[in-house]
This record gives C-alpha cells, sequence and structure tokens, in this order.
C-alpha cells in the first residue's frame, strides 16, 4: 500500500492501477524501492571508502572501522536487494 501511495504523488491515477498488469505494478513498485536504496547505496559506499589515518584518535579510529565493517554489510545487502540475479529463462 505504501508504494501505491508513492506511485499516486509520482501521478499514477485510479485508471493507471486498473489498467496495469500484476507484473507491470510490480516493476514499478520496485522502482520506487531502488529510487529510495540507490542513494543510500551511494553515501553507504563513502562511508565503505572512509580512510582511517594516523592522526585520528585511536577511539576514532575504531569508530571509523567498526562502520567501515557495518557499511560493507548494508553494502552487500543493499546490492543484492537492488541487483537480483535474472531468474528468467528466456
Amino acid at each position: 500500500m505504501t508504494y501505491d501511495a508513492l506511485l499516486a504523488l509520482h501521478g499514477w491515477g485510479r485508471d493507471d492501477f486498473a489498467h496495469a498488469t500484476a507484473d507491470f505494478l510490480a516493476a514499478a513498485r520496485f522502482a520506487l524501492f531502488a529510487e529510495r536504496v540507490g542513494p543510500m547505496l551511494e553515501k553507504t559506499e563513502q562511508v565503505r571508502d572512509m580512510e582511517v589515518t594516523r592522526d585520528m584518535t585511536p577511539s576514532s579510529q575504531r569508530a571509523v572501522m567498526k562502520a567501515k565493517a557495518e557499511a560493507t554489510e548494508a553494502i552487500d545487502a543493499m546490492r543484492a536487494a537492488l541487483y537480483p540475479e535474472d531468474d528468467d529463462d528466456g
């Protein structure tokens, strides 16, 4: 339902929903998901790419290393969700 509300905010009307096939509606909902997650992936990649430098305090170094490790895990999950393997047989 949330994705349908977002589609309505993007200009979809009752007729659009009524005439959309289930596959097309699923693709439109996924496009909204990707539209939201894409920028988060980019920001998370920036965290992963942060440098740990010698001028940081030891606690800052640990915090950055922890954030980088967590970002790497999140990136893997986001990429898996954004770029699922194609299961079409054709």
